[in-house]
């Protein structure tokens, strides 16, 4: 089995980023089937496994609005 180098951790699996972002993973899913702007890479022989760059999971985080404090 081939080691995972440290560019490889930089792309995530969809489960990964629903964890993340807080969604269904089928959600992300449908996303990354139809944002332009996402970071995608089709992995496998058909291209059915999807890995998402974690920089996009990053500035997602970033836009999302502060939690409010009781």
């Amino acid at each position: 089995m081939p080691s995972r180098t440290a560019p490889d951790l930089d792309w995530l699996t969809c489960r990964q980023v629903a964890d993340a972002l807080q969604m269904h993973i089928r959600t992300v899913r449908r996303w990354a089937g139809t944002d332009p702007e996402m970071p995608v890479k089709r992995i496998g022989q058909a291209g059915g496994g999807i890995r998402i760059h974690r920089s996009f999971v990053e500035q997602r985080l970033a836009k999302s609005p502060a939690e409010p404090t009781a």
